[in-house]
């Protein structure tokens, strides 16, 4: 259907650079797109948005790679520019 089709098109244009590798080497836009790609339902996981409290979407993942979705790093340039303001 359209909806599948528009969705799909947006996952395949996301650039290998922009998404969010984890520690178990894989990419969590990889992971939630599999997984939603079937849902009948339209979904916030279609926006590849995370809610940490829901238990089906965090046990996608590894525990490893859920402490880093938790707690993630942030990059030091980034922090450096934020600290400016």
């Amino acid at each position: 259907d359209e909806i599948k089709a528009k969705y799909s098109a947006k996952y395949h244009k996301l650039r290998l650079k922009n998404k969010w590798k984890l520690p178990s080497r894989k990419f969590i836009e990889d992971i939630l797109y599999e997984y939603t790609i079937n849902l009948d339902l339209k979904s916030y996981l279609h926006s590849f948005i995370i809610d940490i409290s829901d238990k089906t979407i965090m046990n996608l993942f590894s525990e490893p790679d859920q402490q880093h979705i938790r707690e993630p790093q942030v990059d030091d340039n980034l922090l450096d520019f934020l600290l400016c303001y």
